[in-house]
């Protein structure tokens, strides 16, 4: 219900009400054990808020709890022969 209706905000109005969605689906995805989507959607949320001035400092609450649905889900995110996503960040959120 919130994926669908995020997606259709995110072509309509600003981002932050489309990624107060995503986040609402990642927890609620976290809270099922649906640890993959909740990762996607924390990731997706990080990705549009490290380039916002305002959101930028909410960017390592939403990476680290996509780091924890990967520890869930029995994956170290940093681990060098998993697939992680994290290219996007830039040298102050390493």
């Amino acid at each position: 219900m919130y994926d669908g209706r995020a997606e259709k905000l995110t072509k309509s109005v600003p981002h932050r009400l489309a990624n107060k969605l995503y986040l609402k689906v990642a927890d609620l995805a976290a809270e099922e054990a649906d640890y993959q989507h909740a990762i996607e959607n924390y990731e997706r949320v990080a990705k549009s808020a490290i380039n916002n001035n305002l959101m930028k400092w909410s960017v390592k609450d939403y990476l680290l709890k996509a780091g924890i649905c990967h520890l869930a889900n029995g994956v170290s995110p940093l681990c060098p022969s998993q697939n992680t996503s994290l290219s996007f960040l830039s040298h102050p959120f390493i």
